[in-house]
């Protein structure tokens, strides 16, 4: 197998296919660690900057990759090469479960769709359990999510996945009534207007402190969030090239994002509870 994202090694290794994956788009970004310790595994690029013959040396049997960028011009050389090429897609779906559902679609494919289907119903049902345990909360606190690039501020959409983890967990998302399933694009000062009294900031990019923050943009310090020291970041468990572990296996597991979530939102539930996915920046 050759994956062509990070996200397929997670659906994968759930799955204990690592052994199977022979090349990788890229290694700095794989946080799996049998991947990196692995002196044969070949880089073989981005679907922008593919290095065919390396691909092909290798000889896969399947490549997976999302329908993005695909040009004509690779389909055509997989395909008369022998190698299949597998589009799929889970992070255009708008529910968590419905991205964790896709490892059935691997235990298909790979003849263990019995084993995906025990790991799926696991997963939705502690995923219901913590939702029911986070509906008895009488307090939402309010959150705001993600941070500049370059002028623009993206946000996810009302009904999006990322908004259905934040209302999953027991939170009132501040652009919960942006009805789109998309990202928004805003300006700082849009997102200040709504957000500057919310209760917590979460998905704060690249930073891993909150003087990072703002030495990037001093008037993020106008946010109440950041005054009060609720900075969290999906970050934790980053390997030294960058490779994040929530954007391997997150959609894999939900649950342990809702747990994260409800944690965060609820820090009296367990004191010395450890994230699987974020830290608070400091």
């Amino acid at each position: 197998i050759v994956c062509l994202s990070s996200v397929y090694v997670g659906y994968l290794a759930a799955l204990g296919l690592e052994r199977n994956i022979v090349g990788v788009d890229n290694l700095d970004y794989i946080s799996n660690e049998e991947l990196r310790n692995n002196p044969n595994m070949v880089e073989v690029g981005n679907v922008g900057q593919l290095n065919i013959e390396v691909l092909l040396a290798l000889n896969p049997r399947y490549v997976f990759v999302d329908d993005f960028d695909i040009k004509e011009e690779l389909e055509k050389s997989l395909k008369d090469a022998g190698i299949m090429l597998i589009k799929c897609n889970p992070f255009r779906e708008r529910t968590p479960l419905a991205r964790a559902e896709w490892i059935k679609f691997f235990g298909v494919i790979f003849n263990k769709y019995d084993e995906a289907v025990l790991l799926f119903n696991d997963t939705k049902f502690n995923y219901h359990l913590l939702k029911k345990q986070a509906e008895k909360f009488q307090n939402k606190p309010t959150v705001f999510l993600n941070a500049m690039w370059g002028e623009q501020w993206d946000v996810p959409g009302g009904n999006s996945f990322q908004a259905t983890l934040m209302k999953d967990a027991g939170a009132n998302y501040i652009f919960k009534n942006d009805t789109s399933s998309m990202t928004l694009h805003k300006g700082l000062e849009s997102v200040l207007e709504r957000a500057h009294q919310a209760d917590y900031w979460l998905n704060v990019g690249d930073f891993n402190s909150k003087h990072e923050l703002l030495k990037s943009n001093a008037n993020y310090g106008q946010f109440d969030a950041v005054k009060n020291g609720q900075l969290f970041n999906n970050n934790k468990g980053t390997n030294p090239d960058g490779g994040i572990p929530y954007w391997e296996t997150s959609g894999v597991y939900p649950d342990w994002v809702l747990k994260d979530l409800l944690h965060i939102f609820h820090p009296n539930l367990e004191p010395h509870y450890k994230f699987h996915y974020y830290q608070k920046l400091k």
